[in-house]
């Protein structure tokens, strides 16, 4: 549960939740095509 007033943190990144490392809790480690992160694609290296 969430007050207000409590500090809360949402990963900057999105994953598929499918692939192998997202299903063994490594969603840092996201294989899927077409990633983000903030809202980017990491097309060309971005954030790399």
């Amino acid at each position: 549960q969430v007050a207000v007033g409590d500090l809360v943190v949402s990963p900057a990144t999105q994953y598929c939740g499918k692939c192998y490392q997202c299903k063994t809790g490594h969603m840092n480690r996201c294989t899927a095509e077409g990633k983000k992160i903030l809202g980017t694609s990491l097309a060309n290296g971005a954030f790399y």
